[in-house]
């Protein structure tokens, strides 16, 4: 996960969002900040909580293993969801 040039390459989903779809019965989030750092295009930093590998489905395909990065809720308001580069150049290469 990261940038290539200047293009994002992290999905992201805000905490709320991850909540909803997730139960928090026995799941656990883990700070990867030590080794994890993310700047938007203003180069201020974004305010996560996690990341994770996860399975998307789109359409009748799944890209395996999809990096997302759970944000806090202010970053993504009113969204479910951003997706990356890195979904979105899997999805292209399928379709193309």
């Amino acid at each position: 996960m990261g940038q290539l040039g200047s293009f994002p390459t992290v999905t992201m989903m805000p905490e709320s969002s991850f909540w909803e779809r997730f139960d928090e019965g026995g799941t656990k989030l883990q700070d990867p900040s030590a080794w994890l750092a993310l700047t938007a295009a203003n180069g201020h930093n974004i305010p996560y909580i996690s990341c994770m590998e996860l399975d998307l489905t789109v359409g009748s395909v799944t890209l395996e293993k999809c990096g997302i990065v759970v944000v806090k809720d202010h970053c993504l308001p009113h969204i479910p969801g951003l997706l990356g580069m890195n979904v979105i150049r899997r999805c292209w290469k399928i379709l193309f």
